[in-house]
């Protein structure tokens, strides 16, 4: 599934980056080697965070799923703070409590850790800490980060479908 999703998407996203005129901005993105570094990290980061969505959901793990984009909020406003130093306000302060709350009474309701859920929301909050940062504006970063994964996914595919496994 998400092989095929990879492998669709690159000519859609083509076709909006030139019906947007986005041309320019990817050639800048793609001839700075700080961009291209930092989009192959958060492609690494949403490939591994879709596989896992994918995983939970196939295995009946979708609370675990659920959890994880509950917690990544806290995430990112924590790697926010601590990384972009960014400065939250009081009423801030207080919802992140009430859900850093509801996630602690969540997690050990849970009965174990939640290890999909930390997975989703660390790679989730780890990807959007990156693509905050990288030079490249979001049509232009999925394009980017797409066309990474399209030989991959390309590669999947053909042999699945050489070999009869995907009937």
């Amino acid at each position: 599934m998400l092989a095929h999703r990879i492998a669709w998407s690159l000519p859609c996203l083509l076709v909006l980056v030139v019906v947007r005129r986005r041309g320019g901005e990817l050639a800048r993105g793609l001839g700075s080697s700080r961009t291209r570094w930092l989009l192959l990290a958060s492609t690494l980061l949403i490939t591994v965070n879709w596989l896992a969505f994918l995983w939970a959901v196939s295995h009946d793990r979708v609370l675990d799923s659920s959890l994880g984009y509950y917690i990544n909020p806290l995430v990112s406003v924590f790697l926010g703070f601590a990384l972009l130093r960014e400065r939250l306000r009081v009423g801030q302060w207080v919802a992140v409590a009430l859900a850093a709350t509801a996630v602690a009474i969540l997690t050990i309701r849970f009965g174990s850790p939640p290890w999909i859920a930390i997975l989703l929301a660390f790679t989730f909050g780890c990807y959007g800490l990156i693509r905050k940062v990288v030079r490249a504006g979001p049509i232009v970063g999925v394009t980017v980060e797409i066309a990474f994964l399209t030989p991959v996914a390309a590669l999947l595919l053909w042999r699945w479908h050489s070999d009869g496994s995907l009937q």
